[in-house]
């Protein structure tokens, strides 16, 4: 009996490493290029408006979640090919 077909092509390329962040404020995707954090989305909760950049030359990407009470931060970067952050939940 003939051994089925492989599902996978020999020339696809996976989609880069990503990670899905929670906060309080809203929740975030950031993938990694290589060394390079991107951010894929960023969605605010009801309430929270958001706030997006980048910094490092464009290593690290910064979220914020802000409402009148509540602010909301994410940093996060590369490390290894994998999405490393950092989150503080802040009383505003």
């Amino acid at each position: 009996m003939p051994a089925a077909p492989a599902t996978s092509s020999p020339g696809a390329t996976p989609p880069p490493p990503a990670r899905t962040f929670g906060l309080v404020g809203g929740t975030a995707e950031v993938s990694c290029r290589g060394n390079v954090a991107s951010l894929d989305w960023a969605t605010p909760n009801s309430g929270f408006s958001v706030e997006t950049g980048s910094s490092d030359s464009g290593t690290q990407v910064e979220v914020r979640f802000r409402s009148d009470a509540h602010e909301s931060r994410l940093e996060a970067w590369c490390s290894g090919g994998q999405v490393q952050g950092s989150v503080r939940e802040e009383a505003t």
